[in-house]
């Protein structure tokens, strides 16, 4: 009977341990690590930045997610010191986000497999509602009422360009705030709903700024030339990746001075200002594009100019 008695107690004790042992997470970052949001008036198409900082994060491959989508982190681009070691991750609204309270979970894995992540944090944000307006703009018929010919051109070329925004390559080419491509006034705000010969509704998904014919424009940033050529809507274009989904584009230029595959500075000139493509006059569109998504350039570059202070 005690053999029993004692067979039964062990197996018990083994049912403890092995219990314990699967409710116990994989161990992650140090107690140390902390996140917090960056961004504050938050609203559809900002930038939101959300920073996270560890004493070691060398086996771990933290990153966030929003709405189902995951965003990768970088390292700080002004913290040197490996013992105050942060990283950033920047994600974009869509124009379709609603307002009101949202949540961007930061996880981990240990691995590349899916199965190996875990979660670290849970950050709470607020998206205010959008105000923005409603303009009529005119413009040449054909640039609305398009033939198939022209149609079929602006479907290819926006592929085109979308297979450009998902490959981005991996790396910060920057190490320095972004500023704006010229000195200039803004002529149309980003995020105006636009009424095209009353008949074509989009959103501005750029700053338009103020610029006489063949104002030369400047890269806001370092990065890698992606594209350069004429296009049906954007008139001459130049889009330089700047690493991590991280795009701008310079649009209805009257030049092009650069080439595919370029490495530019920040401050570099790309082209000169015109008025090429779908416009009512000559000026720059300016635009940045964030993991696929339109993202107010304004607002991005005060997100970015937020890790420099």
């Amino acid at each position: 009977m005690f053999k029993k008695l004692f067979l039964t107690l062990f197996l018990t004790y083994l049912c403890s341990v092995s219990a314990l042992l699967s409710a116990t997470p994989v161990d992650g970052p140090s107690q140390k690590e902390s996140s917090k949001i960056l961004t504050l008036q938050i609203l559809p198409g900002n930038t939101l930045a959300v920073e996270i900082s560890a004493s070691d994060l060398s086996s771990f491959s933290p990153f966030v997610k929003f709405n189902d989508k995951a965003y990768p982190f970088f390292e700080h681009p002004k913290i040197k010191n490996a013992a105050q070691r942060k990283l950033i991750a920047l994600i974009p609204m869509p124009f379709e986000t609603t307002s009101g309270s949202h949540q961007v979970e930061i996880w981990s894995k240990t691995s590349e497999s899916e199965s190996s992540a875990f979660l670290i944090d849970t950050l709470s944000f607020t998206v205010k509602k959008d105000t923005y307006r409603t303009i009529v703009i005119k413009v040449a018929e054909e640039k609305t009422n398009l033939s198939p010919e022209n149609k079929k051109r602006a479907d290819l070329e926006w592929e085109k360009v979308k297979k450009i925004f998902s490959e981005s390559k991996q790396e910060r080419l920057w190490n320095d705030p972004f500023t704006n491509p010229i000195d200039a006034s803004v002529t149309s705000e980003f995020g105006v709903k636009r009424m095209f010969n009353k008949t074509v509704q989009s959103f501005h998904r750029g700053l338009d700024l103020r610029a006489a014919p063949r104002t030369k424009i400047h890269a806001s940033n370092a990065g890698i030339v992606r594209l350069a050529e004429n296009l049906f809507y954007a008139g001459n274009q130049v889009i330089i990746d700047h690493g991590f989904g991280i795009f701008s584009s310079y649009a209805h230029l009257s030049k092009i001075l650069v080439e595919p595959g370029q490495l530019v500075k920040r401050g570099d000139v790309v082209g000169l200002s015109g008025d090429t493509g779908r416009v009512s006059g000559p000026h720059l569109h300016w635009g940045v594009s964030l993991s696929g998504f339109s993202v107010d350039p304004s607002q991005f570059k005060k997100a970015i100019s937020i890790l420099f202070k």
